[in-house]
């Protein structure tokens, strides 16, 4: 998960921001900056605890209700106003961050 919201922020948000998206964007990333905190949290706590299963139902919930967001109102706007030929050199550019990042 870390390393797709750190690809977004290389290369989908600015993207987004370029072509007139920028309060889409801006909620996207606060959205993005809470779950990074959450995972974090997560990170240190006991799996087998009562706390943890409802703060992973939370993030859960919250990923995916973020995840229709970006398709409902982020990336038909960059299908429609982004040559076919960007799409193609940022998605590369996309796989590319994911993966660097997720060697980290």
């Amino acid at each position: 998960m870390k390393a797709h919201e750190a690809a977004e922020e290389q290369v989908v948000h600015p993207l987004a921001q370029a072509e007139g998206n920028a309060d889409t964007v801006n909620e996207l990333v606060d959205e993005e900056m809470t779950a990074a905190k959450v995972l974090e949290k997560l990170e240190g706590m006991d799996v087998d605890s009562a706390e943890f299963e409802q703060q992973f139902a939370e993030l859960k919930r919250d990923v995916l209700s973020h995840a229709r967001q970006e398709e409902r109102d982020e990336h038909p706007r960059l299908l429609e106003d982004t040559a076919p030929e960007d799409l193609e050199r940022r998605g590369k550019m996309f796989e590319n961050a994911e993966r660097d990042s997720s060697m980290r």
